[in-house]
């Protein structure tokens, strides 16, 4: 299942966001706990307009776990190329 970001969030529409998540979350439950968490996974992107800001991104990404509130509920974090850093090269 994918959902569009939502670039300027509004309460009746995160809260209508969060259900549909919750709902696809309940029922890929069994899947989720017959794999012992390796499947069975609903994910949901923090919104790419946060690319940029390391704390506005784990803030949102904490308000989202919060809000869904299912375990199998994975947080996904766009990474910028610059974010990472070459080791050992």
């Amino acid at each position: 299942m994918r959902i569009a970001p939502i670039s300027t969030p509004r309460a009746d529409t995160n809260c209508s966001l969060s259900r549909d998540i919750q709902d696809a979350a309940d029922i890929l439950a069994p899947v989720y706990q017959a794999s012992k968490k390796h499947d069975g996974y609903v994910s949901l992107e923090v919104s790419p307009y946060l690319a940029n800001d390391t704390e506005g991104t784990l803030a949102e990404a904490r308000r989202l776990w919060k809000a869904v509130a299912r375990e199998n509920l994975m947080i996904k974090v766009r990474a910028l190329r610059k974010e990472f850093r070459r080791s050992g090269n």
